[in-house]
């Protein structure tokens, strides 16, 4: 993957025993970190430019450039 073909969103900030949140389509955890009762969770988005449900980096009907 480039770059080109994530996105990162802001961190979601929770409190320890609160359900976690619910992730956006493509959207995936890459860490968790505790500090006391605080929870903050980075996510990668896999960028989808077709909208049609399928990463670019994966999808045949999406040209990457180099």
């Amino acid at each position: 993957l480039t770059i080109d073909e994530v996105d990162f969103p802001e961190p979601y900030t929770i409190t320890l025993g609160d359900p976690d949140p619910v992730f956006a389509e493509n959207e995936y955890e890459i860490s968790r970190e505790v500090n006391g009762t605080v929870v903050t969770i980075k996510t990668v988005v896999l960028t989808d430019t077709n909208d049609d449900g399928i990463p670019d980096y994966l999808d045949p009907d999406t040209a990457i450039e180099d």
